[in-house]
C-alpha cells in the first residue's frame, strides 16, 4: 500500500491547491500591491489655542474629500476631543498637547484628507459654548509642519449677541459644509473672527508622487 503525501497548501474554503512556493509568491504579490498603493501617515499633536476666553476644549476630525473619494482610514483615530485647559494668564493661551496619529490608504486619486476643528468654551455653569469653527487641508508633501488655523463663528443679530452674552447660546452653523465653503459663499451670513489653533504634524507618504495623486 502506497502513502500519498500532499505538501501543498489548501484554502479552508476549498478551491485551488497551491504549493508552498506558489503560496509564498502569491503572498509576496499581495504585499507588493499593498506597498504600491498611495499612503499617507499624519503624526503629531494639537498643540493649543490662542485668543479664546476661559477654559477651552477642541473637537477635531480628519475628513476625506467629498463624493467619489477613494481615501480610507487604515489605522488610528481620525477624530477626538482635547482636554479642557484653563490658562492662569488670559494671554498665555490654552495648551492641549493632544496626539494625532492616523494612517490612510488610497484606492484612487481624489479626496485628500483635511482637518476640521470646533473650539468650545466651558462657561461658569459648566456648559459648552461654541467659540469657533476652522479647517485646513493637510500638507501633501513629506516633512514636519506647524499649522496655524484661524477660527470663526456666525455673528448673530444685536439681540442674539446680547442674549448670548448674558444667557449663552451663540449662533451655530445649520450645516457643517459651510465650514468648507468659499468666502464668497459665506457672504450670505456675517461672521466674527475667533482665536487661532496651532497644530504640529509630521507627514509621511508612500507612492503618492508615483501615482500622481490629486490632493484637491
Amino acid at each position: 500500500m502506497s502513502l500519498k503525501v500532499d505538501s501543498g497548501w489548501r484554502p479552508s474554503g476549498g478551491g485551488q491547491v497551491l504549493s508552498s512556493v506558489e503560496y509564498q509568491l502569491a503572498e509576496a504579490a499581495a504585499m507588493s500591491r499593498a506597498f504600491s498603493q498611495p499612503q499617507v501617515h499624519f503624526l503629531g499633536e494639537l498643540v493649543g489655542g490662542t485668543g479664546f476666553p476661559g477654559g477651552v476644549t477642541c473637537k477635531w476630525a480628519i475628513e476625506v474629500g467629498g463624493e467619489g473619494t477613494a481615501w480610507s482610514k487604515s489605522e488610528g483615530l481620525d477624530h477626538g476631543q482635547t482636554q479642557t485647559d484653563y490658562p492662569e494668564d488670559a494671554g498665555a493661551g490654552a495648551v492641549w498637547s493632544h496626539p494625532i496619529d492616523v494612517h490612510y490608504v488610497a484606492g484612487g486619486l481624489k479626496g485628500w484628507p483635511r482637518l476640521t476643528l470646533e473650539v468650545w468654551r466651558v462657561d461658569d455653569h459648566g456648559r459648552l459654548e461654541l467659540c469657533g469653527y476652522g479647517f485646513s487641508h493637510l500638507p501633501s508633501s513629506p516633512g514636519m509642519y506647524t499649522l496655524r488655523i484661524p477660527t470663526w463663528r456666525p455673528l448673530g443679530t444685536a439681540a442674539e449677541e446680547m442674549s448670548a452674552f448674558f444667557m449663552g447660546g451663540v449662533p451655530r452653523l445649520a450645516r457643517a459644509s459651510y465650514v468648507f465653503s468659499r468666502r464668497s459663499e459665506r457672504a450670505s451670513f456675517p461672521t466674527v473672527a475667533s482665536g487661532t489653533v496651532s497644530v504640529e504634524l509630521y507627514v509621511i507618504t508612500r507612492a503618492v508622487e508615483t501615482h500622481g495623486v490629486d490632493v484637491a
